[in-house]
């Protein structure tokens, strides 16, 4: 079949990590993430944070392909719990080179709860992500002046073009209608080839009961590229 789609997962199929190791490169579980109820029934995954009070997170989990892309498109939906105290802003998703390494991130802004996105830090170490992320602020797009709704599911997706000059595009989608597109702008660092899959990462903040690490939640996912006749351009809101 002559078709782009390279992955999908619904996540309504795992218990915890002793069957997420056969598609992620980093396990749902303990040190990964966890299993909800998800979005119409079934489960999500949440990407599991570490357990302290500073700016950090841990692995969460990742998907790497076998080749690099020129152009990823990545959908899937997301729920946010609250929103987080701005001095613990951290981002929630990245799409990574063939390393493993963040390239183009996507932030939730403490504070403000305002989507953020940039190419990441290139000195970000590749993990565990136990780190101070005001230490790796990435290079920042403009603001995108979105904010995502808190505690209901949207369906997330995007799409950008693998390049370390200003000549690529991102676009976003969300409950599939266009909401933001960056044009002549870089998406990731020297020295990397193209996109090779993509991370989701935990976020951990104190509450006034302790520490929360189940801030993000995500379900129904799905990774394209543009090539082919089907499935090579956004999917629109789909259920996997």
């Amino acid at each position: 079949v002559n078709m782009a789609l390279l992955f999908m997962d619904g996540f309504d199929h795992y218990q915890e990590s002793s069957t997420s190791r056969v598609k992620w490169d980093s396990p749902i579980g303990t040190s990964g993430g966890l299993m909800i109820a998800g979005r119409f029934g079934g489960q999500a995954m949440v990407p599991k944070a570490a357990t302290n009070a500073l700016h950090t997170t841990w692995p969460g989990i990742s998907k790497r392909l076998t080749s690099d892309y020129s152009t990823m498109i990545v959908g899937f939906a997301v729920r946010f719990k609250s929103v987080i105290p701005d001095n613990f802003t951290h981002p929630f998703f990245a799409l990574v080179d063939a390393s493993g390494k963040h390239q183009l991130q996507f932030w939730i802004d403490g504070g403000s709860g305002e989507l953020k996105l940039g190419v990441a830090h290139p000195d970000l170490p590749i993990g565990p992500y136990n780190i101070n992320w005001a230490s790796y602020q990435p290079d920042w797009y403009n603001s995108t002046g979105y904010v995502p709704p808190i505690g209901l599911w949207i369906y997330f997706e995007v799409k950008a073009t693998a390049t370390s000059t200003a000549t690529g595009t991102v676009q976003i989608h969300v409950d599939s209608s266009p909401i933001l597109e960056y044009t002549n702008v870089k998406t990731m660092n020297t020295g990397v080839s193209g996109f090779r899959g993509i991370r989701f990462m935990g976020t951990n903040y104190l509450t006034g009961s302790g520490s929360s690490f189940d801030h993000v939640a995500v379900d129904d996912l799905y990774i394209a590229d543009t090539t082919g006749t089907f499935n090579n351009d956004f999917l629109g809101e789909v259920r996997v």
